[in-house]
């Protein structure tokens, strides 16, 4: 219930801060990165997180203005410990 809150509250940030900024001529790409575990024993948290912010945006995504393209980047935070990450 808590990546569902953040991950929204990520989202209302991003359009605060849209609505906030002068409005631009050209199209503008926000990009907003989504940190979770989608993999090991807590996939199941970050998969209905993800479910939200899709839901936010399918009902929300025409209060954008015009010119503004929210683009999702979803990252896993590779949470299974069966997996080693590399080693710089």
């Amino acid at each position: 219930m808590g990546g569902r809150r953040a991950a929204t509250g990520l989202i209302c940030a991003a359009l605060a801060a849209l609505t906030l900024s002068s409005m631009a001529t050209a199209q503008t790409v926000v990009k907003v990165g989504l940190i979770s575990s989608y993999s090991g024993f807590v996939a199941q948290a970050a998969d209905e997180a993800q479910k939200a912010v899709d839901l936010y945006m399918k009902e929300h995504g025409e209060d954008l203005p015009p010119e503004v393209k929210l683009e999702l980047i979803r990252r896993d935070d590779t949470s299974n410990p069966e997996s080693e990450l590399p080693r710089n």
